[in-house]
């Protein structure tokens, strides 16, 4: 789950299936058997293990050759294998649709899109202790100054009816008074 949140947090919430497997291949794995990152494009990039120096340098397509790669320090061609750079994204209606699957949920059977790719309405979910069920928002990316002002913005023209919360990856909370 945390390395969907990571890949959720991305500006375009697009990440290259290399990068996942470097830092939790088994969960990367998970995560694009169950079709919750989907394969869509290339993200050429790469990290130039030339000189040592781990620099990310852009693999470029030669037509020649019918391969990406990029050239080393010395002016060799390096190949890039399509894996390599391959770019996942994330299906968020499916993430959504597994992420509430254990709620009691009242609203459109998808979530309503609040700031088109960042804040959605998910309904309305009874959450456990609540005396009747509330009105629940997904957001991302907000640790994006432009996502907050966005955000800022919509909750002038709905303001809340009473305290709302918005969770931040990991404990850090905000809460909003009406």
């Amino acid at each position: 789950m945390d390395l969907l949140l990571l890949a959720m947090e991305t500006r375009v919430g697009k990440v290259q299936v290399a990068t996942l497997k470097q830092v939790a291949p088994w969960a990367a794995d998970k995560l694009l058997d169950a079709r919750l990152l989907v394969a869509t494009g290339r993200i050429p990039v790469v990290a130039a293990m030339d000189a040592y120096e781990d620099e990310p340098i852009p693999a470029e397509w030669c037509p020649e050759r019918g391969q990406y790669g990029y050239r080393n320090s010395v002016g060799r061609w390096i190949t890039v294998e399509a894996g390599e750079i391959a770019a996942c994204v994330v299906d968020f209606p499916l993430a959504f649709a597994k992420m509430l699957v254990a709620f009691e949920r009242a609203g459109p059977s998808r979530p309503s899109p609040l700031i088109d790719g960042f804040v959605w309405d998910v309904g309305t979910i009874r959450l456990t202790g609540a005396k009747s069920p509330v009105p629940v928002w997904f957001a991302r990316r907000l640790a994006d100054p432009a996502v907050w002002t966005r955000l800022d913005a919509l909750l002038e023209r709905r303001p809340p009816e009473e305290v709302r919360v918005i969770r931040k990856r990991r404990l850090t909370v905000t809460r909003l008074s009406a």
